[in-house]
């Protein structure tokens, strides 16, 4: 761990049901998660560690998840550093389904919202990554300019198995990407919304 940092209230961002996530207090660029206290919640995250050590190995450009940077040591306990996922504005992206809740933003960026779905589902089917938790509320959409918005996923980046055959075997794991797929992304969307611009956007990217 690199030196002991303090988190404020006025650095936090977000929570979820199992971690606070802080702005980091001297880069902008990154986030610290702190997990609340659970040894399996512990066991999860080194599970994540453990995938996002095994992807730098084998070189894998991290352009579909937030990376993780490491640890630090915090006043709130042990902190873990991930890329802060930023739109081109500087404002921290927002969640797919945050998005998604904005009915005229979905039937103006039609097109690029599924440019980007189907660009996001090729980088996964390449490196042959896939996750078990793939629900909109891990994914932000990251907007690189008012006309090219691109998909990364924040939280739970790791099998929910014991013994994830996915990482071994790419076929198996593009095998998998393609059930996960319509299984959380399009019927997540499909039942996220009856608008018929987000029902049609599932189709699209199907």
């Amino acid at each position: 761990m690199s030196k002991f940092l303090t988190l404020t209230q006025d650095l936090y961002l977000n929570e979820g049901g199992d971690k606070v996530v802080y702005r980091h207090p001297y880069d902008d660029s990154l986030c610290i998660k702190i997990l609340k206290k659970t040894n399996f919640k512990l066991m999860e995250m080194r599970r994540e560690i453990c995938r996002f050590n095994q992807l730098h190995k084998k070189g894998v450009k991290i352009n579909f998840a937030a990376d993780f940077k490491g640890t630090v040591e915090t006043n709130l306990g042990d902190g873990y550093v991930f890329e802060l996922i930023k739109d081109f504005d500087g404002n921290s992206s927002l969640r797919m389904s945050d998005w998604l809740s904005d009915v005229s933003f979905v039937s103006k960026n039609f097109e690029i919202l599924i440019e980007a779905f189907k660009n996001f589902k090729r980088i996964l089917y390449e490196n042959a990554v896939v996750f078990y938790d793939m629900k909109l509320e891990n994914i932000c959409l990251k907007r690189e300019s008012p006309e090219k918005f691109s998909l990364v996923f924040v939280d739970n980046i790791k099998s929910g198995k014991t013994v994830p055959i996915e990482y071994f075997f790419k076929f198996y794991a593009r095998s998998k990407l393609k059930r996960y797929w319509k299984r959380y992304i399009v019927s997540n969307i499909l039942g996220f919304s009856k608008n018929p611009d987000v029902q049609k956007l599932a189709c699209a990217i199907e």
